[in-house]
């Protein structure tokens, strides 16, 4: 798991060359009218997610993916995040789904962090988190990296 701020995330591109692409696209649109829903980059090997998470408490199951990186925006607000490594996952609670990339597990995160407005985190394939944990619900991106 990292955070930073988003006009660090050139830094990152390390991790994936795909991170280049997001940075582009970060800086080519238009975010305060993008509309809700999937919005491609490149195929199914890089896209973004704009959503609307509804509130969350610390009690929601850790999701974890296998096949994509995460790369989470807060947009309208800070939002409060969990983090487990993949050892302290707990019980699956839900079997993977290889069509939506997740499992679900039972253990509550290990930490929990503030991500403000302005800048990201990026979950790597096996990490638990827990995002949305807000009381209003917090409009987002959520990057989405194939691992290849």
């Amino acid at each position: 798991m990292i955070i930073d701020s988003v006009s660090n995330l050139k830094k990152y591109v390390s991790i994936h060359k795909a991170i280049n692409d997001v940075i582009d696209w970060l800086n080519n649109s238009d975010i305060d009218s993008l509309p809700y829903g999937r919005h491609t980059i490149d195929g199914d090997l890089v896209y973004v997610n704009c959503d609307w998470a509804q509130a969350r408490t610390k009690d929601v199951p850790l999701e974890v993916h296998e096949k994509y990186i995460d790369i989470q925006i807060p947009l309208s607000g800070d939002e409060i995040m969990g983090y487990s490594p993949s050892e302290t996952l707990g019980e699956n609670v839900q079997a993977y789904n290889s069509e939506k990339d997740a499992a679900f597990y039972s253990a509550p995160a290990d930490n929990y962090f503030l991500v403000k407005k302005g800048m990201f985190v990026i979950f790597l394939p096996g990490e638990g988190h827990a995002p949305a944990i807000t009381e209003k619900g917090i409009r987002k991106l959520v990057f989405k990296l194939r691992i290849l």
